[in-house]
């Protein structure tokens, strides 16, 4: 089988994913509303958002242009945005290796790998935000590195510094690019650490100036991951991805069943303490004890990308001829499509914690705020629907994307919302501000309204109680 012609079919396989997922009604639940709700707004998120005085850039900016040409231009409506960027972004993260292997279908084996370990990782691949862009670099960096050998190095150099110029402009998290620069100096690599460092340094850059506020977006996004990761505070109040994973123990037992199969069947292959992909994998696996993104982020496609190496040898060695290669490909094709489209508890179909309050629903509307408003609320759920549904809608946010860049004075009262579990004293701070055209969404399982005085409530929609002045 012409490589041109399985390069193809399994892009194909990568687009038909996401495609059988959404097909069973699944569609992103956090940061890609926003995103999109962002760009057909065209809003600055200080118009959107109560923010600390210190966050006031876009994080995102490329990404936000993106979806915004693809909305003005292409007149792509919002679920549209959606279901492009969740099959856009999880094709983007898989496009380096389907390039550079020379059996791709390994790369769609290695994915099946990766996933049994972990069924919940692929829910992370298909949420449809920019940090996939940046997770796309590591397989690159996993199978291209030892193109930044040798004295003809330009051409992999200019593609991991433009790689870092859109991970910046799109992403934002420009300083975990250090990450395969620190795993090329674990694994004594120094010279071509020299050189990615100095890639990605120019890249970093170039995405800056991109933004239009250079060194204020650095800034930023320094200060954002501190505030966001680095302030001690308890794990209750961290959202979910920067809380500590457990390990994931099959994902360690195929790692080193991995370098012994390595080992034994490839003899001439680098130690594992010289080989940076091996390197990347192993710190990352251990920084998602301190948050569980750098595993779902960068240690599973680095592990997915060590896979698909060995795999590929394999392949070379038992599976050469057009029929066999035929086989495997269909074999990872029909796997990966039944894994990842398998609706686990419902991770597919269960569309339950939507907040989609509308302004063109009469029920909806005496109970969204009004013009010149404040959302308060303890979950970012419901200004993610609120903000999707309505994204030119004429009020804000007291808690929006990242409790870390909230007010200070309302930081605190969620932080003590979360402390407490939703004790009633706890809302207090905000019910005393509260106005006539200000609401307080509550979520709450429950027929019974919360019990906050002061306030009227009604349930719009199941599990969210609104509150209003009287």
């Amino acid at each position: 089988m012409k490589t041109t012609v399985l390069r193809a079919a399994v892009l194909t396989v990568l687009v038909v994913v996401p495609l059988r997922v959404i097909a069973q009604g699944y569609l992103p639940v956090d940061d890609a509303l926003r995103h999109v709700g962002k760009a057909v707004s065209g809003r600055p998120w200080a118009d959107v958002l109560l923010l600390r005085p210190e966050i006031t850039l876009d994080s995102n900016p490329g990404w936000h242009v993106v979806l915004r040409v693809l909305h003005t231009v292409l007149g792509l409506g919002a679920v549209d945005l959606l279901v492009v960027s969740v099959v856009g972004l999880f094709l983007l993260l898989s496009l380096g290796p389907v390039l550079l292997l020379r059996r791709p279908e390994a790369w769609l084996l290695a994915l099946v790998m990766v996933g049994i370990c972990d069924p919940w990782l692929i829910y992370r691949w298909l949420c449809g935000r920019p940090f996939l862009l940046t997770s796309a670099i590591v397989p690159l960096f996993c199978l291209a590195w030892t193109r930044l050998e040798g004295p003809r190095a330009r051409a992999g150099w200019t593609a991991f510094a433009v790689s870092a110029a859109l991970a910046t402009w799109i992403h934002g998290s420009y300083y975990l690019l250090a990450l395969p620069v620190l795993a090329l100096l674990l694994a004594q690599r120094w010279r071509v650490a020299l050189r990615l460092g100095g890639a990605f340094a120019v890249g970093i850059l170039a995405g800056a100036l991109l933004t239009g506020h250079p060194l204020g977006h650095l800034w930023q996004m320094l200060l954002h991951g501190y505030l966001a990761v680095g302030v001690p505070r308890p794990t209750a109040n961290l959202v979910s991805e920067f809380r500590p994973f457990e390990g994931h123990a099959e994902a360690v037992i195929a790692f080193v069943a991995l370098l012994v199969w390595r080992t034994r069947q490839r003899p001439e292959a680098p130690p594992p303490w010289r080989d940076p992909a091996v390197m990347l994998t192993a710190a990352t696996w251990a920084l998602g004890f301190v948050a569980a993104r750098f595993w779902t982020d960068w240690a599973a496609p680095a592990l997915a990308s060590v896979a698909a190496v060995e795999l590929e040898a394999a392949l070379e060695r038992h599976a050469s001829s057009s029929r066999a290669t035929a086989a495997a490909l269909l074999a990872g094709a029909a796997v990966l499509l039944l894994s990842t489209s398998a609706d686990l508890q419902g991770r597919w179909s269960d569309q339950t914690q939507r907040v989609f309050l509308s302004r063109r629903n009469p029920t909806h509307v005496p109970w969204l705020p009004q013009p010149g408003g404040i959302a308060y609320s303890a979950e970012m759920d419901v200004f993610y629907g609120l903000f999707f549904t309505n994204p030119d809608a004429p009020w804000k946010y007291v808690l929006g994307f990242e409790p870390a860049i909230m007010r200070p004075e309302d930081y605190r009262v969620y932080c003590d919302i979360k402390r407490t579990k939703g004790a009633t004293e706890a809302y207090l701070p905000w019910v005393e501000r509260m106005r006539p055209q200000d609401r307080l969404y509550v979520v709450q399982r429950s027929n019974v309204p919360p019990s906050i005085p002061g306030l009227e409530w009604f349930q719009p929609v199941y599990a969210i109680w609104v509150g209003r002045r009287p």
